[in-house]
């Protein structure tokens, strides 16, 4: 199979591969930043159809409009990748930083959709390939060397955004962008080799969109292996408390075989059971820095009164950084049960039932402070 064929072929999967996790993440309402991670999709995807309209055609015309395409979707790409990662790791961007980026990526848009006029960016001409076949290769002017410095400035922000949010980010949470950063600095490697040897088809566009993918999969359904591990162990599994695991972002992801049992908490509905706590809780855990502590009964299926403890608790390393949070649920109900009986029997005799003399005289100190009338015995 020809070289062509084969990227052309990994193009057209890469490319379905990132609508269908735009579609998925567009889905994902319940997450946060779903709506933006599914525009830096697409944004991926806008120059990677420039370069697949470059490797399969040998028309001028469609090879033209490949490389505009390419050009200012590498733009876009850039501009909603940085957007992305702000949200991400600064919740309350600086404006003056966003109006900057924006005028950047728009004036240099508007430079590149001028060419066909000003003819000031680049032009195309035929080349013949190594292996006999002609394809269009790009002649750079000015226009393009402003383009490509202004995209590796763009890039470079975005790696030292990365590098600020990893180290700002707790060490459990570290690894999910440590594997994101990795996966840009060798895109970057390749996107480099790709300048210089001037190669037909940029194939670095199969990095950034193995970065997207890895994006998608980091921040929605990567769950903290280091994190995981230390809770995921046999002492849980076999605790008759309940437990409960939530992730920075109040999602849940681990509930040990008790909290299935006791709070009907399954696969499905475990994502989303930090309302169901709060509900239980009778108070909203969303900003609770400091363990909440409650005491509630149930009727049970046989129509018994049930007793049980609740605790909810935040987890913060030693900078008192928010990790995550879990909750517990205890049945006390034979404890409480027992404690019950035996003050029942220390308050009454055990053969006729009624109260013995020390509770008796309490009970009747009890009532005389309570009343001004006489009482007889």
């Amino acid at each position: 199979m020809e070289y062509t064929t084969i990227i052309t072929l990994i193009f057209i999967f890469l490319e379905i591969s990132l609508f269908v996790c735009a579609a998925i993440s567009w889905q994902l309402k319940e997450k946060k930043v779903h709506k933006e991670k599914s525009l830096t999709l697409l944004s991926i995807s806008v120059p990677l159809i420039g370069n697949l309209l470059i490797t399969v055609s040998f028309n001028y015309t469609v090879s033209l409009i490949g490389y505009y395409i390419y050009l200012t979707g590498t733009n876009v790409l850039f501009c909603l990748v940085t957007l992305f990662f702000l949200k991400i790791f600064f919740p309350e961007p600086k404006p003056f930083f966003t109006r900057l980026l924006l005028t950047i990526v728009a004036l240099d848009t508007i430079s590149i959709l001028t060419n066909p006029l000003i003819g000031h960016v680049f032009s195309i001409e035929p080349v013949i390939g190594s292996r006999g076949h002609t394809y269009y290769g790009i002649v750079s002017f000015t226009g393009h060397y402003i383009h490509l410095i202004l995209s590796y400035l763009l890039f470079v922000n975005i790696l030292l955004i990365l590098c600020k949010g990893i180290k700002n980010t707790p060490n459990v949470y570290r690894e999910r962008y440590i594997v994101i950063l990795i996966s840009f600095l060798i895109t970057a490697v390749w996107e480099t080799h790709y300048i210089f040897t001037k190669i037909p088809v940029d194939v670095s566009m199969i990095g950034y969109a193995i970065c997207g993918i890895a994006i998608f999969y980091f921040i929605f359904f990567y769950k903290p292996i280091f994190f995981i591990s230390l809770i995921n162990r046999k002492v849980l599994e076999s605790s008759s408390t309940a437990y409960i695991f939530f992730d920075r972002e109040n999602n849940g992801f681990y509930a040990n075989a008790a909290a299935r049992t006791m709070l009907s908490i399954t696969d499905s509905s475990l994502e989303n059971s930090f309302s169901q706590i709060s509900a239980l809780m009778n108070t909203d855990l969303s900003n609770t820095k400091s363990t909440a502590n409650l005491k509630s009964t149930r009727i049970g299926k046989n129509g018994s009164l049930l007793y049980y403890k609740y605790a909810f608790t935040p987890i913060l390393d030693a900078y008192d950084n928010f990790l995550g949070s879990y909750f517990t649920a205890d049945d006390y109900t034979s404890e409480e049960l027992e404690n019950q009986k035996q003050l029942y029997f220390s308050r009454h005799d055990s053969l006729t039932g009624l109260y013995n003399r020390e509770y008796f005289s309490e009970k009747a100190e009890k009532f005389l402070k309570a009343t001004d009338k006489n009482c007889y015995i």
